[in-house]
């Protein structure tokens, strides 16, 4: 569920607008999404439909206990075009991020949102996959090379760099 992922108070902030199969896409979801999330839904479909993206910011990705992101708030962008859900949406962090799988503009390195996207992907599975990828990097595919270097050769020294994220996260939410 999406709920989640959001904090109680999150109050959306977007642009676009969506196409039929777009809305009825994300329409799915809504039973399984936060209070917000049909709100959203209307909001969006009143827009112009010149548009045609959509643009949901402020998702936020916490951390369970025992990672090296425990206690983090990670802000997020989701772009759906007018493919969705035959192609994925965009997702990058707003939030300044130090992880191998992620670059230096919050792009992330997943493959669920490249080669192996399924239009049965919904926005919890890609918000849990961020989760794991955060709890679990893939240094073979990295987007930060340092920190891949760091996570593989030094861990301490990796973890250090990312708690100084995790507090910088506070400061940015």
């Amino acid at each position: 569920s999406l709920r989640a992922f959001v904090l109680p108070e999150f109050k959306p902030r977007l642009s676009g607008s969506l196409t039929g199969d777009v809305y009825a896409a994300l329409r799915q979801q809504g039973e399984h999404c936060p209070s917000w999330f049909p709100s959203l839904l209307t909001l969006l479909s009143l827009k112009t439909k010149k548009e045609k993206l959509v643009l949901i910011r402020d998702l936020f990705v916490f951390r369970p206990e025992g990672t090296p992101f425990e206690d983090g708030t990670f802000k997020l962008v989701i772009e759906f075009s007018e493919e969705y859900p035959n192609k994925p949406p965009t997702v990058r962090f707003l939030s300044k991020m130090f992880h191998p799988n992620v670059y230096a503009d919050g792009s992330i390195c997943l493959d669920i949102l490249q080669n192996r996207w399924s239009p049965t992907y919904d926005v919890s599975s890609i918000l849990t996959s961020i989760q794991s990828l955060l709890d679990e990097p893939n240094p073979n595919s990295p987007a930060n090379s340092q920190a891949a270097q760091l996570y593989q050769e030094n861990k301490r020294e990796y973890e250090k760099r990312v708690s100084a994220i995790v507090e910088q996260s506070w400061n940015d939410s």
